[in-house]
């Protein structure tokens, strides 16, 4: 039984001039436009002329509207492609917004940015109203580098290529591929850089290196 102000005449049984009481025997007999609450009713029916029948007990359950979704404050980094479905809450059937009343209500696919989003949560009874969720998405710039030369007899490592970021990382290619270790030893390619920030690691810089195989003036 839903909470829509429903009263005890709109309990559904199926009998003849039906009675309904507050207890199983003897207790109070209701007029039936009595407000319905979360209890056992007793219901009694009287076929004819006959005696009124023993009653059988009726469970109501009246069910509110759920309160506001639980929901923290949520950070994803750019580089991951993160979409609404991927924000959490505490709460059955959630539904994201774009505002806190009326606004859009996402389908999950959308690529989340940086800003408040709202989220309810829906029972049998209706739909909650909206909680705040603040959402930052973190886009951590490329690191800066340019091309670089080195001379084969000096042996120099990957740990020796040059990059302004924080967090430098080097790779075997522009995405996946080999994450060096630093100890490598380099040859004429091109060489990826990446930098994190706030644990968020950015795309990744093409840095051209060429290992000259003689001594030279201009490594």
């Amino acid at each position: 039984m839903l909470a829509e102000n429903k009263k005890i005449s709109d309990l559904v049984v199926s009998g003849d001039n039906l009675k309904w009481y507050s207890a199983s025997t003897g207790g109070t007999q209701y007029l039936g436009t009595e407000t319905l609450v979360t209890r056992n009713y007793y219901v009694s029916q009287t076929a004819g002329s006959c005696t009124e029948s023993a009653r059988t007990l009726v469970a109501v359950t009246i069910n509110d509207i759920p309160s506001a979704p639980t929901a923290s404050s949520q950070t994803f980094c750019g580089t991951d492609s993160k979409t609404v479905s991927n924000l959490s809450a505490t709460g059955s059937n959630l539904k994201w917004y774009s505002a806190s009343t009326g606004g859009t209500l996402y389908n999950g696919n959308e690529a989340l940015s940086t800003g408040n989003y709202y989220v309810s949560q829906t029972n049998n009874c209706g739909e909650s109203t909206r909680t705040t969720v603040a959402v930052i998405v973190n886009n951590t710039a490329t690191p800066t580098a340019s091309s670089q030369s080195f001379c084969l007899p000096d042996a120099k490592k990957v740990s020796n290529l040059v990059a302004t970021g924080t967090g430098l990382k080097w790779y075997s290619a522009s995405t996946g591929g080999t994450l060096y270790i630093g100890t490598e030893t380099l040859t004429t390619g091109t060489y990826y850089v990446s930098q994190t920030l706030n644990s968020c690691e950015s795309a990744r810089t093409a840095v051209a290196v060429t290992v000259y195989n003689t001594v030279c003036s201009n490594c």
